[in-house]
């Protein structure tokens, strides 16, 4: 083990109950890693064997259209407003099927992480009711991710969903470029001026 777990044995104190008999089961097995501003954290078409769990940063996934366009899928933080889907970094498709990924992670500010590898996890799932229920938390959690962005992205404007970033992610709108929200929204830069310009929102970058 190497570097700072303790934001995460945070989290899963405040979360899910933690016993210090099942955090001594796999202190040892994280590792903590830093990747730089611009840095690729995961590749897409490679399968994801791991969970990353954000220490402190901003990253993002992303994927390709069959046009060559960008598209930011989600971002990934460590503060206040952070949920469960913002705090780890994973393709539960790739992760589950060993298959390869079809999103791309990369560091959007220098971004740290608690890393733990499949064959881990796994074995943690076999050996204890604790972490199978965390697995299960986890998975619920990406399942209900997947369900609000798909049906936002469905049935909803991007003013609307630019409303609902304000709303529920505010520090996202401070912290990302321009590019990066627009492509989250699903619109061109162009577009995501002229909806900050119809709300009166000041650009804070």
């Amino acid at each position: 083990m190497a570097g700072n777990t303790s934001e995460l044995k945070n989290y899963l104190l405040c979360t899910t109950n933690l016993q210090e008999k099942e955090w001594d089961r796999i202190k040892g097995s994280l590792t903590v890693k830093v990747y730089k501003k611009g840095e690729i954290i995961h590749q897409q078409g490679d399968p994801l064997n791991k969970v990353l769990f954000i220490n402190s940063g901003l990253a993002r996934s992303h994927l390709m259209d069959s046009e060559g366009r960008e598209f930011t899928w989600s971002i990934h933080f460590n503060d206040k407003e952070s949920k469960i889907e913002n705090l780890f970094i994973i393709d539960f498709a790739s992760f589950i099927r060993s298959s390869p990924s079809q999103i791309h992670f990369e560091a959007v500010e220098d971004t740290e992480v608690v890393e733990i590898k499949k064959e881990d996890l796994k074995l943690w799932y076999q050996e204890s009711l604790y972490w199978a229920n965390v697995g299960r938390i986890l998975a619920e959690s990406a399942y209900c991710f997947t369900r609000d962005r798909s049906f936002s992205l469905l049935s909803k404007t991007a003013t609307e969903r630019y409303k609902l970033l304000m709303d529920e992610t505010p520090s996202f709108l401070n912290r990302g470029s321009q590019y990066h929200i627009a492509s989250y929204l699903g619109v061109t830069p162009q577009s995501l001026s002229r909806i900050r310009k119809e709300l009166g929102v000041t650009k804070c970058e």
